[in-house]
C-alpha cells in the first residue's frame, strides 16, 4: 500500500471511537501524525479527562467557510472541515453524514473509522479489522451493514 496521506485532520468521532475500544494509537501507525482543531481536542480528550498523544497536533481553523457555518454542524465539525480546508489536508476523519457530506461539498478527500481500520489491516497495524469493527458495535458506535461489509473486503477479509 502507498505511504500513507501527508496531512491528516481529523474529527472528534475516529479519536473516540478508537479510543474506545484501546486501538488509538492505529492512527499515528498509519497516519504519523493527525491535527485537529481545539474543538475536537475536547471533545475526544479533555472532556474525558486525557490528555491528547504527542502525535495529536492542534491548530485553529482561520475561518469556517460560509457553506461550512450554513450547514448547522456541530462545533468539531465545523472547524474539522474549515482546518481541512485550510491546510489543503490529504484526508478528513469523520464519521457523521452530515459533515462527510459537506467535506465532499468542499471537495476534502474523506475517510471513516472503518476505512481507517482496513487501511490498518492492510498495512499490517493491526492483524483482523473484524474483531475491532465488532468491539466498536458493542460500544455502541453507529455503523451500516455495508460500511461494516466494505471495511471486511478492503481489509482482505
Amino acid at each position: 500500500m502507498s505511504d500513507p496521506p501527508t496531512l491528516v485532520v481529523a474529527d472528534a468521532s475516529p479519536l473516540i471511537a478508537l479510543s474506545r475500544v484501546g486501538h488509538l494509537e492505529i492512527l499515528r501507525v498509519v497516519y504519523r501524525e493527525i491535527w485537529v482543531p481545539p474543538e475536537v481536542a475536547r471533545e475526544a480528550f479533555t472532556v474525558r479527562a486525557q490528555v491528547p498523544p504527542d502525535w495529536v497536533k492542534q491548530r485553529l481553523p482561520a475561518a469556517i467557510p460560509p457553506r461550512v457555518a450554513a450547514a448547522g454542524l456541530d462545533d468539531g465539525e465545523a472547524q474539522a472541515i474549515a482546518l481541512a480546508v485550510e491546510m489543503h489536508a490529504a484526508l478528513l476523519l469523520i464519521d457523521e453524514r452530515a459533515g462527510r457530506a459537506v467535506a465532499q461539498q468542499m471537495a476534502v478527500p474523506i475517510a471513516g473509522t472503518a476505512a481507517v481500520l482496513a487501511r490498518a489491516k492492510v498495512r499490517g497495524a493491526i492483524p483482523s479489522v473484524r474483531p475491532v469493527l465488532d468491539a466498536l458495535l458493542a460500544e455502541g458506535f453507529r455503523m451500516s451493514h455495508a460500511v461494516y461489509e466494505r471495511a471486511l473486503r478492503l481489509a482482505g477479509e
